[in-house]
C-alpha cells in the first residue's frame, strides 16, 4: 500500500533476516549489501542480519532468495531512523504486519 502511494519514493523499513546457524556471515553481509546497498548490523553470533533501507518488493524477493534466510520480519519507520534490532526468530508468525518469507504472503 504505502510503495503504490509513491512508488518513486519507497518506504523506508527496519528489515531484520535471519539466516540458518552455521551460515558464512561475510556472505550473507555482501549479499544483503548488494541486494540493499546499505551495510546490515549483524548480531546473535552472525545468524541476525538488521539493516534500515527503503524496501521494494523486488528487494525482499531478492533478500528471501538467499537459501540460508529462514526468515525476514520488518518494521515500518517512516522517515525516522532504525531503533535496531527489535525482534527474535519466529516474531513474525505472531506479529502483525510482519514481512515474512514471499512464499507465505
Amino acid at each position: 500500500m504505502r510503495l503504490q502511494e509513491d512508488p518513486q519514493n519507497p518506504p523506508l523499513y527496519t528489515v531484520e533476516v535471519f539466516t540458518k546457524e552455521g551460515t558464512d556471515s561475510q556472505a550473507s553481509k555482501n549479499h544483503i549489501l548488494a541486494t540493499t546497498g546499505t551495510l546490515p548490523a549483524i548480531y546473535d553470533h552472525g545468524t541476525h542480519y538488521v539493516t534500515h533501507m527503503r524496501l521494494t518488493l523486488e528487494i525482499l524477493k531478492r533478500l528471501n532468495d538467499f537459501e540460508f534466510v529462514l526468515e525476514i520480519i520488518g518494521d515500518y519507520t517512516g522517515t525516522e531512523a532504525s531503533l535496531g534490532a527489535a525482534h527474535n526468530i519466529g516474531d513474525a508468525h505472531i506479529s502483525r504486519g510482519a514481512l515474512e518469507r514471499v512464499h507465505l504472503f
